[in-house]
């Protein structure tokens, strides 16, 4: 859910991204998002097991949101015995990454039973870092971890950050918005592997414009990686980052 004022929408159903940034840029008051209710989750779950055996329920952070103790009540209420409900400890763009790899996984042979110490795997070997273009929207409040230990002290310099034990923490700092593509291209190169295997996962919003030069920088240094997917960040990270914050999430799976 995505509220602008007395307004509430949801995200993907009757609000897309273009909408929502338009909105978030012109609106007089900050939108507000908010969790799931136990219902709603029950009822995903349900429509689930109407086509499977056994569901794997993958949610955001238990820092950020309180999503993943909502579906665990709500896994009570439908069927425990046939739903994993895995707390991620990631958010956005990187939540998606992790729950590719791990329906790779599952399609390999993976099975329910092993599904979170698969997770627990593999989010040991992700990471995840992002810059923003403004610290504007950031700065309006919000859930935003250990980064706010930068907030006051910037002046004219923007923060690098990353997601580290499930909330968003500082990865260091660039003067100006245009050094964004090399800072994250360092910090690809000091936490993986070019003899191994990586998928990545690109994110923005409203800059995909710059996407070119941050996908042929880490194509320098990383020629091997696999690109999982690239998109607009959503609702949840938008309503704090704002317009122009660019990223990536990637994780060494397979050999």
């Amino acid at each position: 859910p995505v509220s602008f004022g007395d307004e509430g929408f949801l995200d993907g159903v009757d609000l897309d991204r273009d909408n929502f940034y338009r909105r978030l840029t012109t609106s007089e008051r900050p939108p507000t998002t908010a969790q799931p209710s136990v219902a709603e989750l029950a009822e995903v779950m349900r429509a689930a097991l109407r086509e499977r055996e056994t569901a794997v329920g993958l949610f955001m952070s238990g820092k950020l949101s309180g999503t993943a103790a909502a579906a665990r009540a709500a896994a009570r209420e439908v069927a425990p015995d046939r739903i994993v409900c895995i707390e991620s400890q990631q958010v956005s763009v990187a939540l998606g990454l992790l729950a590719l790899r791990l329906q790779a996984r599952l399609a390999a042979g993976c099975t329910a039973a092993e599904i979170e110490a698969a997770a627990a795997d593999l989010r040991a070997r992700q990471h995840t870092v992002f810059t923003l273009d403004t610290l504007e929207y950031l700065q309006r409040g919000g859930r935003i971890g250990r980064a706010k230990a930068m907030m006051g002290t910037l002046l004219g310099v923007l923060p690098v950050l990353e997601i580290d034990d499930g909330e968003i923490a500082p990865a260091g700092r660039i003067r100006g918005s245009a050094k964004a593509v090399a800072a994250i291209q360092r910090y690809v190169v000091e936490r993986s592997d070019p003899a191994r295997p990586l998928w990545v996962g690109f994110g923005h919003t409203r800059c995909p414009e710059r996407l070119p030069e941050l996908r042929a920088a880490i194509e320098e240094v990383r020629p091997a990686a696999r690109t999982a997917f690239v998109t607009e960040i959503g609702p949840a990270v938008g309503t704090h980052a704002g317009p122009g914050a660019l990223g990536v999430t990637f994780v060494h799976d397979g050999e």
